[in-house]
């Protein structure tokens, strides 16, 4: 009886019994999309992934990116299992597939186990979509107002730029000089001024690629700003937060004398996240799509390594101080009146 029961178990009998294989997959298909109108509606409600969303909207509009993997309101109603079906055997051909195996196994056994499941694919279809256009954006910045009455008094504050992608010899400098940006700005918008729960600054690692700077929950957007500015400003004097303040006069030191501790920051925190067989293969996946290479990541270290102050200076000025900043303060009418869409046209350092 025991061994019956596991039997019945691995097979899935448990849960379906003699359903059909059709009307289970139509069952999975009508939970998951369930689940994800669920998602979107309590990303809908939330002001933080609400102030996400609006940031998208504007900053992606007219882009490839604009189009959303959680889809929408109404694509999602519209959304059928024939839809889905259809559009994998359209798309999904081993031709755009690449597999990465970390781990202890087998090569010979596992290719088999490949060559049964995904080997059975087409080799042909539709060519994968060129890499999209890099964001380009000049002129003034903007701010855009987002009335959110539920957020309880509190503002959220997001201001997108376009940065370069991981194969830009800029990328690295810059990843480090928005990692300068973060401690400046904690020192300051939150520590100092109390102005923010929490701030940050950092770029993504995508092709095209583009940055952040974050302020969550903020009782004055405009004035938190004015504390963002001055950040900016520190680090556009190329200054950044002492790493032992009692030896500072005024809490800062030259970046010169904090970048070494802030590529070894940066390089413990990429080799912890290979703490895992997924996390290696993560970094392996991310090398093959950024730079074409499976062992590209290996180089990580050296590179950082190799970034001086002076082109931590020269990325943040063409990115960040002479970049065109997309603003977004979602809030309650009262909170977002303190935010003038002149104070975001620019950071006051670069007036």
């Amino acid at each position: 009886m025991a061994s019956r029961r596991s039997t019945s178990i691995l097979r899935g009998s448990s849960l379906y019994g003699s359903t059909p294989l059709s009307t289970r997959v139509s069952a999975d298909f009508d939970q998951a999309l369930s689940q994800a109108k669920l998602a979107l509606q309590a990303k809908e409600q939330d002001p933080w992934e609400k102030t996400g969303l609006a940031m998208n909207e504007i900053f992606f509009a007219g882009h490839p990116y604009a189009s959303s993997p959680d889809g929408t309101k109404e694509s999602l109603e519209a959304m059928s299992l024939g839809d889905a079906v259809a559009w994998y055997k359209a798309r999904i051909n081993a031709a755009e597939i690449f597999v990465v195996a970390v781990g202890n196994f087998d090569p010979r056994s596992l290719r088999a186990q490949l060559e049964a499941g995904l080997g059975k694919l087409p080799s042909s279809g539709p060519a994968l979509p060129p890499t999209p256009p890099a964001f380009e954006r000049t002129g003034k910045g903007s701010l855009a107002k987002v009335e959110f009455p539920a957020s309880k008094g509190m503002g959220y504050l997001r201001g997108d730029f376009a940065a370069p992608p991981p194969s830009d010899p800029d990328f690295l400098p810059l990843n480090l000089g928005m990692r300068v940006l973060s401690d400046l700005l904690f020192d300051i918008v939150r520590d100092k001024h109390g102005a923010v729960y929490s701030v940050a600054a950092r770029i993504r690692a995508l092709d095209p690629n583009y940055g952040s700077i974050t302020l969550f929950k903020t009782k004055q957007p405009g004035p938190a700003k004015a504390y963002v500015d001055q950040a900016v400003a520190l680090l556009a004097e190329g200054k950044a937060v002492a790493i032992d303040p009692e030896k500072s006069t005024d809490g800062y030191e030259p970046l010169a004398e904090v970048l070494d501790a802030v590529k070894a920051q940066y390089i413990d925190e990429l080799y912890s996240k290979m703490a895992t067989n997924s996390a290696i293969a993560a970094s392996i996946v991310q090398s093959v799509v950024t730079r074409g290479d499976y062992r590209d990541y290996l180089l990580d270290e050296d590179r950082i390594n190799a970034v001086t102050p002076a082109q931590v200076a020269s990325a943040v000025d063409r990115y960040l101080l002479k970049g065109t900043i997309s603003w977004v303060a979602l809030g309650s009418a009262d909170v977002l009146a303190s935010a003038q869409e002149g104070e975001f046209e620019s950071f006051s350092s670069t007036k």
